[in-house]
């Protein structure tokens, strides 16, 4: 999970949903969809207690019900009823949850971020 993680270059994940966080875990779910090519179409991980820590299905794969198929996995292979996930600035994961029909809680995090820019090095 972690070498795919690095090859996702186009995609900010937030420190919560990144793989050092979880990938430890002996409770977490890692599932994938590949052609027989072996290409990786998508990959999901979950928490034992329904955590969606991270969910890609490639961009030109999506919108097949893909990602959907990985959550239902997931959540039949951990055993629970219902799924949660803390979102990063992802305008697509935002819409293909609200798709999907999963709700707002009342509860907000904010990451702020601000790019930091060197003019010079101290030696």
């Amino acid at each position: 999970m972690a070498a795919f993680r690095k090859t996702l270059t186009d995609c900010h994940i937030h420190w919560q949903s990144d793989t050092p966080y979880y990938a430890t875990s002996t409770q977490e779910a890692f599932l994938g969809i590949y052609e027989v090519n072996q290409t990786c179409l998508g990959m999901v991980s979950m928490s034992a207690k329904g955590k969606i820590n991270f969910l890609w299905v490639d961009p030109k794969h999506r919108n097949q019900g893909l990602g959907c198929a990985l959550l239902h996995r997931a959540a039949e292979t951990q055993k629970i009823e219902k799924v949660y996930i803390c979102l990063s600035d992802n305008d697509s994961l935002e819409g293909f949850i609200q798709k999907i029909g999963l709700s707002k809680d009342p509860i907000e995090q904010y990451e702020m971020g601000m790019p930091l820019k060197v003019d010079h090095v101290v030696q």
